[in-house]
């Protein structure tokens, strides 16, 4: 990430129980333009979700709501946000994504990321991190993982370690990810989205897209005069998380 200064802000902890909680992170990426927002982790033993906030909407306090001895938290959301959710009993990985006017719902098999743990470590707050290196879709990402946290999750769908995710960059320099702020709680409740309209993603991106991009085309030569043709290309990846999908790589 070209021209963009790297700060880590210290973890602030509350209600200590290392399997159950919230973090937020300061994400930054640069696919062309600079982009900072903040992205929030909720997870427990068996789920996790994260969610990508505008802007102009975080930091702002989490809300809590108890039920028994059960807590879930409220991030704050307004209008469509990317979403990621992590069910570890299924093995899925569920995600909304934007396009064509529809919050689209995709399932997936949760990312088989094979990582290198390495013996190097540093502290992000008050934890001692050790490095992975791991090749994701893509990109390669250097990650530092607590080994005091142990749940196997990270923010967006970097997952996987023996240990909580607190600081993610990848070999391209576009995107940066740092925790700021962790909060312990006792259980996180983690509500699933309904499956019934979730479309598998290599289905949404190999069939779907594809079709709809042709179908856009027609419409768009059907109204044109006979001296113009439009002929339209899905966008370029390469300004997106995910460059390469594994089926399209064998």
């Amino acid at each position: 990430m070209k021209n963009l200064i790297y700060f880590i802000l210290l973890l602030t902890i509350s209600s200590y129980s290392q399997n159950s909680g919230s973090i937020e992170y300061t994400y930054i990426s640069n696919f062309g333009i600079n982009y900072q927002t903040i992205g929030v982790l909720e997870f427990n033993t068996e789920r996790s979700k994260f969610t990508l906030l505008k802007p102009n909407d975080g930091p702002k306090e989490i809300t809590k709501v108890r039920d028994g001895n059960n807590l879930q938290l409220i991030v704050p959301e307004s209008d469509f946000r990317p979403v990621n959710y992590i069910n570890r009993s299924s093995g899925n990985l569920l995600s909304y994504d934007r396009m064509f006017k529809k919050n689209n719902l995709l399932i997936e098999t949760i990312p088989s990321i094979h990582w290198q743990i390495n013996e190097a470590f540093k502290d992000i707050g008050q934890f001692k991190c050790q490095q992975a290196v791991g090749y994701f879709r893509g990109r390669t990402y250097t990650v530092w993982f607590a080994n005091e946290i142990p749940v196997p999750y990270g923010p967006w769908k970097l997952q996987g370690l023996p240990g909580l995710i607190l600081e993610v960059k990848d070999d391209r320099n576009e995107i940066f990810i740092t925790a700021s702020k962790l909060d312990f709680t006792e259980t996180v409740t983690i509500q699933l989205p309904d499956l019934s309209e979730a479309v598998p993603l290599k289905e949404f991106i190999s069939v779907i897209i594809p079709e709809k991009f042709k179908k856009l085309e027609a419409e768009m030569n059907a109204r044109a005069n006979r001296s113009t043709t439009f002929k339209l290309s899905t966008f370029d990846r390469n300004s997106e998380k995910e460059i390469i999908y594994e089926w399209e790589e064998n």
